[in-house]
């Protein structure tokens, strides 16, 4: 009973500070935002490119308008603690202990010779999990509050404790440079103009992820640290059109919370509405010059994007974070 009074007390505080944050970080920003991306840029035309990856070129001057815009999230660095040495369960032990059901959400990944899945539970309180496979480090990252999950290779990732776009702004341990997760390019210290590069993370429910890949392992409630994975930290967010955070850019294109798939190709950006593609399937549209495919993969979900037979992220969030980070985005219509 004592420890549960005490999680009761550690989730009014939490909530109190956030609302104190709120109130007082006002919103620096309004009007049109300037021209921050140049055009796309070649791997071997710039060392800090991921290789055999086209980026669009971003101007100085978007790093300085992000750290002059950028808030506190309410908690310290390193307040949300990142799970650093990752315990897993077998699926079926997952589902004696109950760390998982069939209709609760999973982070899947199938990367080299590791198929792991991060239920949402446990990463609402932790937000990125490192992991290491076949000597290459990799993180999965999730930020509650825009909805999105991307997976970054090559570095060991923390929570910074400031947000921009109300979405999470990761540092990187080794150099301490700070990185919005949406973005994934390095704004501050060594890595300033630094892509991260991607890899595919499956936003699904735990049963068809199970149905898929039956020997997953599953990410263990034993990560370190005392906290309640059976509370969500953010009770009736996802129904909240108001967003707790200030924002770059808005747009009542859509509702403030609609699910949508973000793409990048050679500096162009497409937002494609997951209620409306689904029903179609499959597409292929022109972006950054190249013809990219589109299919909507029915046993997850979830959409996936090719150019050429290479799979590039499509990720989903909700439409005002892809928006707010790009409003020169295009739209995705039937």
């Amino acid at each position: 009973m004592k420890t549960r009074t005490s999680m009761i007390v550690v989730g009014i505080f939490f909530l109190l500070v956030i609302g104190i944050t709120v109130y007082f970080n006002k919103p620096k920003v309004s009007g049109d935002l300037p021209e921050f991306f140049d055009d796309a840029v070649q791997a071997d035309e710039k060392q800090k490119v991921p290789k055999d990856h086209a980026y669009p070129k971003i101007n100085e001057a978007l790093f300085d308008f992000i750290n002059e815009n950028k808030v506190s999230g309410g908690v310290p660095k390193d307040g949300i603690p990142a799970i650093d040495n990752p315990k897993y369960v077998s699926a079926q032990k997952a589902e004696q202990k109950s760390y998982v059901k069939d209709d609760e959400i999973v982070f899947g990944i199938a990367y080299k010779d590791k198929t792991l899945a991060f239920p949402q539970d446990i990463m609402y309180w932790h937000e990125i999990a490192n992991e290491e496979v076949n000597g290459e480090k990799i993180s999965v990252t999730y930020c509650p509050l825009t909805g999105s999950v991307i997976g970054y290779k090559g570095k060991n990732l923390g929570v910074s404790g400031v947000l921009y776009n109300s979405n999470l702004v990761l540092y990187d341990r080794e150099t301490n440079s700070e990185i919005p997760q949406i973005l994934g390019v390095g704004v501050t210290g060594d890595l300033r103009g630094t892509y991260l590069e991607q890899f595919p993370v499956i936003v699904t429910d735990w049963k068809h992820w199970k149905t898929q890949h039956p020997d997953t392992r599953v990410l263990s409630l034993e990560t370190g640290h005392n906290r309640n994975y059976d509370r969500n930290p953010y009770p009736g967010y996802d129904d909240l059109l108001r967003v707790w955070f200030p924002l770059a850019a808005k747009s009542d294109k859509f509702k403030t919370k609609d699910w949508v798939f973000g793409i990048k190709n050679n500096g162009e950006f497409l937002a494609v509405p997951k209620e409306q593609f689904k029903t179609v399937q499959k597409d292929k549209i022109i972006l950054g010059g190249d013809e990219i495919k589109l299919e909507y993969d029915s046993t997850f979900q979830t959409m996936r994007a090719y150019n050429e037979n290479e799979e590039i992220p499509a990720i989903q969030m909700y439409w005002f974070a892809w928006y707010a980070y790009y409003p020169e985005t295009r739209v995705w219509k039937q």
